[in-house]
């Protein structure tokens, strides 16, 4: 019998509408503005506590150390991004290999050597320019941010057969889609997101290779991102029952909490300065998810396939 759609899982569905919504207005309202303070202030938080709760999880995997290859790697990522010392952008396609890998797999050999084999075939698999574009420009942000998030609102309504669930995702997949499509005319950033773009000018030359060239693109672009940004960390921030905030020691939140306070000054002081030294963390909290993204991903096409078969 399926379960009932319980009062409490209808009102957290209802509340998630209400935060798409109200992040897609802010977002058509001041869309740079907005996405820069939500990174800067909803990121750090958002690293720091769904890290702690992966750990508490062993963070998805079947071995107790699966995940120290996938937080090398994030570090590895900054040398792609910021120093080149390194002749190789492939740490986020071997992360996704890695974290499909011990997702599932039991044995430490066949762990490694997917491993071996993913990066070096990374090489071969960046020369292809849209595959670059995946792997490097969207995978650890778009993609994070936007399509695992929508995963995760679609196996959470396979799983409870809510139909405020289903609407949820409905209502995310239109504030997307329409905040890329709909292209009123006019609008700039504002000098004051201007100054703090630059860190990002990879993120948006990879989305407006997709949607475009431009002002009504790059606006469009804007008002995307800073939607799937800031619904990303509030849709995180509403599951409190899942992340379980009452039962997080007083010593870890004290520390959750203490480094979250760093971080948003650190931006406040020097927002470049904020961006590079927190780029390991934003980038190993999407490695570390990677895990399970792919056992949710399973699971979303084992629930889909149950529905679609014949009773």
């Amino acid at each position: 019998m399926p379960p009932p759609d319980t009062a409490g899982l209808a009102r957290l569905n209802r509340l998630n509408i209400a935060l798409m919504l109200a992040s897609a207005a802010l977002a058509c309202a001041v869309p740079f503005e907005m996405f820069l303070v939500a990174y800067a202030v909803l990121g750090p938080l958002h690293y720091l506590t769904q890290i702690s709760w992966l750990k508490d999880r062993g963070f998805f995997t079947t071995g107790r150390h699966d995940w120290i290859p996938l937080a090398l790697l994030a570090l590895l990522s900054l040398d792609a991004v910021w120093t080149r010392w390194v002749p190789w952008s492939g740490a986020a396609f071997v992360a996704l290999a890695g974290g499909c890998v011990v997702a599932f797999a039991r044995g430490t050999l066949a762990k490694l050597l997917v491993l071996a084999a993913a990066a070096a075939l990374a090489g071969r698999v960046h020369a292809w320019g849209p595959a670059e574009l995946l792997f490097a420009g969207l995978l650890p942000t778009v993609i994070h941010v936007y399509v695992f998030t929508g995963l995760f609102l679609v196996a959470g309504s396979l799983k409870a057969r809510s139909p405020t669930g289903w609407a949820a995702v409905a209502v995310f997949v239109a504030c997307g889609a329409g905040l890329l499509l709909v292209r009123p005319a006019g609008g700039r950033p504002s000098d004051w997101a201007l100054a703090r773009l630059q860190p990002f000018d990879g993120l948006l030359h990879a989305v407006t290779r997709l949607t475009g060239d431009g002002p009504a693109a790059l606006m469009a672009t804007g008002r995307f991102l800073a939607f799937a940004y800031t619904y990303h960390y509030l849709n995180w921030f509403s599951k409190t029952r899942v992340i379980g905030w009452h039962a997080v020691s007083r010593a870890r939140a004290t520390l959750i909490v203490g480094a979250w306070l760093a971080s948003v000054g650190l931006y406040a002081w020097d927002f470049g300065t904020g961006i590079l030294l927190l780029f390991v963390l934003s980038m190993a909290h999407a490695f570390l998810e990677f895990p399970l993204d792919a056992r949710t991903a399973v699971a979303v096409a084992r629930g889909l396939a149950g529905r679609a078969a014949p009773a």
